[in-house]
């Protein structure tokens, strides 16, 4: 169900470009593009839970992150962003 959530998503935004783009104008979906304008845009919230416990809340490592699960998560976030 994500999946299918996450592809309707991205055909949507594109949708949306798309259209935008065909009446000479630009489209963003960043959350504030323009300092002193409102925004609104798209965003993602993440969470893992392992045994009904939030995985990420849990301190196992001297980092700035202190968790090692979120550290290797947002690791292989960034790797493949663009593939997402």
């Amino acid at each position: 169900m994500s999946v299918l959530l996450a592809v309707q998503s991205r055909w949507g935004c594109s949708n949306v470009r798309l259209v935008a783009r065909r009446h000479g104008l630009r489209v963003t979906f960043m959350a504030k593009p323009y300092l002193l304008e409102a925004g609104n845009g798209m965003h993602i919230h993440q969470s893992l839970t392992r045994d009904g416990v939030n995985v990420f809340a849990e301190t196992d490592e001297e980092s700035v992150l202190g968790n090692s699960t979120m550290r290797r998560c947002l690791t292989g976030l960034l790797a493949h962003h663009r593939d997402l």
